[in-house]
């Protein structure tokens, strides 16, 4: 593969379907997600917040016209948690009951195993964002991946 064919550059309103379709291709690491939430509410709640709160943070790998991946960051990891919390995941909970997503029986089974889970304390993680208040999102469509497509060439970076 052709490493210098391959370009970064800032995200586009027009790169936000591509962007949802390489994140939707990583959920479950490529199994098959149909049992679950449908592909809108799940790219929505992976992307949504990058694309439409932070789109300056947000790039793109390109090669030719085709969007092959992307970087999408958050500066305040703080900020974004609160409107994850408290605006795009209430939303998301609408159009999911609105859909009748929450009433298949897979996703009864899921909701109930993620209740479990939180109240075991699985989900209990180490908060860095004082010290480290940015989070970073990286991915790649799978045709893509394990190619050295960041291998670092003393001549000329790839991405520059």
């Amino acid at each position: 593969m052709e490493i210098m064919s391959i370009k970064i550059r800032n995200y586009q309103i027009e790169d936000r379907d591509a962007i949802r379709e390489i994140s939707l291709e990583s959920v479950f690491w490529g199994e098959n997600r149909a049992y679950i939430f449908d592909d809108e509410i799940l790219a929505d709640l992976l992307t949504i917040y990058f694309t439409d709160y932070e789109p300056l943070s947000c790039f793109v790998a390109v090669k030719g016209n085709q969007v092959i991946g992307y970087i999408m960051g958050a500066q305040d990891i703080r900020k974004m948690r609160r409107l994850m919390k408290y605006k795009i995941v209430p939303r998301l909970i609408y159009k999911a009951l609105s859909h009748r997503q929450l009433l298949r029986r897979n996703n009864l089974i899921l909701i109930k195993n993620i209740i479990s889970s939180y109240t075991k304390g699985e989900f209990i993680s180490p908060d860095f964002s004082k010290k480290y208040p940015a989070t970073l999102h990286i991915n790649i469509r799978a045709e893509y991946r394990r190619q050295n497509l960041c291998e670092y060439n003393r001549d000329r970076h790839p991405f520059s």
